[in-house]
């Protein structure tokens, strides 16, 4: 009996012992199952103690920390698709400004020598800007380059004319070949200076240059005729819109080409305004440099020639006199300053017929013009006597022939 309860002891305690592993108790938990164990075997009417060893309770471990969730790792976001620049908008192509052409300009025009005796050449410079040119002309000759060599036989004023898409440009230079000496002129408070020397023979003829104001249509040609003799023959070679600058290029050289013993020169009232060109594509109307230098040519050319050359300021308008407008007004005072500085016989028209309007009055004026510039009849033969007989005043020599 002994055996067997020692038996179910032993037993019991090989389970315990099986049990203890996987059970998580502390030592009062142990010793009550023993105590049970026992209190069992007391029941059954033995009473046996068996010393149960008691496992000293391990130091209460803490529990073990629950492993942390795992946390799954923020998927990465995905890289924002590129966004490519939108493309800039083609620029515009540029337009180019229509390329305005420069006017050319003769910044120089000079010569090696101002004064050569006959046979001999002189040579011209120049210098200008406002290239490329479409022309450029010496008194009507193409050249290039920036110089020309010439030979003249008379006094010439060599006119360089320079022409491109912005405009045109002239200047001008006179050559001397074998100058008459010019007489220094006597100082006079009177505008009319001493006149050139008479020829030694007798008058051959008479050439008028000017205007339309001296023509025998709508000037005082006409009227100068009839009060000049018939033995001094008149060639009026004046033509109607004409300026110093155009009658030297185109109409000069045949208007004397007869060698008058005089020629009477009235020019300016369309180099005051005209906008048109002459024969070689020069402007007519002038500067009053210009002018001058146009009237000396006149001058020195006829005298080269042997033709005695006598100035005749321009005819005055028919409201001159009376307060209008008068474009004449530089251009006659230059006219004057010529005929000193050359001492050339001057016939002072413009001063004449503006005191022969004003003693008539503004109305009896106007009945002598066509349109207060040019003359009628009536006009022609009061201005062509008042012509005629001044020529005969300033040039003693012809005084004779005067009517």
């Amino acid at each position: 009996m002994f055996f067997k309860k020692a038996k179910s002891v032993v037993l019991a305690f090989a389970l315990l012992s099986m049990m203890l592993p996987f059970i998580n108790c502390s030592g009062d938990n142990l010793g009550k199952v023993a105590a049970g164990i026992s209190s069992s075997q007391s029941s059954s009417g033995t009473s046996l103690s068996v010393p149960v060893p008691i496992a000293s309770p391990s130091p209460s471990a803490s529990p073990s920390a629950s492993p942390s969730p795992s946390v799954s790792p923020s998927p990465t976001p995905s890289p924002s698709p590129t966004v490519s620049p939108s493309p800039s908008p083609s620029p515009s192509p540029s337009v180019s400004p229509t390329p305005v052409t420069p006017k050319p300009v003769i910044t120089s025009l000079t010569s090696n020598l101002s004064a050569i005796t006959l046979g001999s050449a002189a040579t011209i410079n120049w210098t200008l800007t406002g290239l490329p040119l479409t022309s450029l002309k010496l008194n009507g000759v193409v050249v290039a380059g920036g110089q020309s060599t010439v030979t003249p036989t008379t006094t010439t004023i060599y006119n360089l004319v320079a022409v491109n898409a912005g405009g045109t440009d002239t200047k001008s230079i006179t050559i001397t070949v074998n100058p008459a000496p010019t007489p220094t002129p006597t100082p006079s408070p009177s505008p009319s200076p001493s006149p050139s020397p008479s020829p030694t023979s007798t008058p051959r003829s008479l050439t008028l240059v000017g205007d339309s104001t001296v023509t025998t249509t709508s000037g005082w040609g006409n009227g100068f005729a009839a009060h000049v003799k018939s033995t001094l023959p008149i060639d009026n070679q004046a033509v109607s819109g004409e300026s110093t600058q155009s009658f030297r290029d185109c109409l000069w050289q045949n208007a004397v080409a007869n060698r008058p013993s005089y020629v009477l020169i009235q020019l300016g009232h369309n180099d005051s305004w005209s906008t048109s060109s002459d024969c070689m594509g020069v402007a007519k109307e002038t500067t009053i440099d210009q002018y001058k230098t146009n009237l000396r040519f006149f001058v020195n050319d006829s005298r080269q020639n042997g033709i005695i050359p006598v100035l005749i300021t321009p005819l005055d308008h028919a409201d001159g006199a009376f307060g209008g407008q008068n474009i004449l007004d530089q251009y006659v005072p230059a006219m004057r300053s010529v005929a000193t500085e050359l001492n050339v016989p001057l016939i002072d028209l413009n001063a004449l017929s503006r005191a022969y309007n004003l003693s008539i009055g503004q109305s009896a004026s106007a009945a002598l013009y066509t349109d207060g510039v040019h003359l009628n009849s009536s006009g022609s033969a009061v201005f062509g006597q008042i012509v005629a007989q001044e020529m005969g005043k300033v040039v003693p020599a012809l005084q004779p022939f005067v009517k």
